[in-house]
């Protein structure tokens, strides 16, 4: 009998974590990670429908203590500002 090779897996990384997929990378309980987005905003997260999560890009640059580099639609800070006001009240 002959094995037959299988191509490695990629795994393509989310384009949103949830808080389930947040709260581990960060040591926290589920309800101390909504706590910080939901009272103080201390994690980046937006209000998606009933659900909070954050977009994987904006996290990681928070988690690293980077900024994302501005690009043809505008500024970093411009693009949050109206994602955030898309998807959650202020």
């Amino acid at each position: 009998m002959t094995s037959v090779a299988h191509p490695p897996t990629v795994r393509a990384d989310p384009a949103l974590y949830t808080l389930l997929m947040v709260a581990p990378l960060l040591s926290l309980s589920r309800g101390t990670a909504h706590a910080m987005v939901r009272n103080d905003g201390r994690i980046p997260a937006v209000k998606l429908g009933e659900r909070w999560v954050a977009p994987t890009t904006r996290f990681r640059h928070w988690l690293n203590g980077t900024a994302p580099a501005p690009d043809a639609q505008g500024s970093a800070v411009g693009r949050a500002r109206t994602e955030r006001s898309r998807w959650a009240p202020m």
